[in-house]
């Protein structure tokens, strides 16, 4: 099990809320709308990466700490797990067979 319970539990009832929040949003009108979240959360932890590196400007890099880039990590994988969930997408099966294919890959080169 990649994806503990606890975790899969909460994904699902965030997911549960934010269609509480957008009453009339369709099915594919949710995937969509967390695809966009996703890409917001990518962009906000792209921010990050490049503070920690020092390729920001100084309020940036002042507001800056591994706590941030931490929290922007987490971001990232919530969102794409809400994203999966929302597309009805298996991501433990998903990853399972996705790192079958990168394994080979490498064993291969």
């Amino acid at each position: 099990m990649f994806i503990d319970d606890t975790l899969r539990r909460w994904i699902v009832e965030m997911n549960k809320k934010i269609v509480t929040l957008y009453p009339g949003e369709t099915p594919k009108e949710l995937v969509l709308t967390r695809l966009a979240k996703l890409n917001e959360e990518v962009g906000e932890l792209a921010g990050e990466i490049l503070s920690t590196h020092g390729h920001q400007r100084k309020a940036k890099l002042d507001k800056h700490s591994k706590e941030t880039l931490e929290s922007e990590f987490a971001d990232v994988i919530i969102s794409a797990l809400s994203l999966a969930h929302a597309a009805n997408i298996d991501v433990e099966k998903a990853l399972q067979e996705k790192m079958v294919v990168v394994s080979k890959r490498f064993d291969e080169a």
